[in-house]
């Protein structure tokens, strides 16, 4: 993975993560949606764990470069 390729899809992950997140809270006085809201917090945890994913490559990848000078 190239590294504007891992920037834009961490970014992308992040912005998806969040956004999901800002969606859950701000209408408190609605009836719970249970269904929308576990479907949201998959969606979260999806997101994060690609954020996970794409930080422990980038760390890999800098560890490899910084052995071989």
């Amino acid at each position: 993975m190239k590294q504007n390729t891992f920037k834009r899809e961490l970014k992308k992950a992040f912005i998806s993560g969040l956004a999901s997140f800002m969606v859950i809270w701000p209408q408190p006085l609605k009836l719970p949606n249970v269904a929308g809201r576990r479907q949201d917090a998959k969606q979260i945890q999806k997101d994060w764990e690609n954020v996970g994913k794409s930080l422990k490559w980038a760390m890999n990848d800098y560890e490899r470069q910084y052995k071989n000078g």
